[in-house]
């Protein structure tokens, strides 16, 4: 599975769980956010909360205001950060 499929299927998990999901995907925090710009189609935030690890959460013009519809906890880790 690549990383934007696996991003998506955790979305779909949190708004059908309504709990946090944790995904890996192989690239930078960097990367990650140009991912989810092209990605994404709805509102979201994202802010890097420990070296790797980045909390992403959205939300959609019928959500409550001050709630979100997903929320994930992703760990990025670039193949070319990899330390042997």
């Amino acid at each position: 599975m690549n990383d934007s499929n696996a991003i998506r299927d955790a979305i779909e998990r949190s708004k059908a769980s309504g709990q946090i999901q944790t995904v890996s995907v192989d690239m930078t925090a960097d990367g990650l956010e140009d991912l989810l710009l092209v990605m994404l189609q709805v509102d979201w935030e994202m802010t890097e909360i420990e070296d790797h690890q980045v909390d992403v959460w959205g939300w959609s013009d019928a959500t409550p205001e001050g709630e979100q519809d997903w929320r994930l906890t992703v760990q990025c880790v670039a193949a070319d950060e990899l330390v042997a």
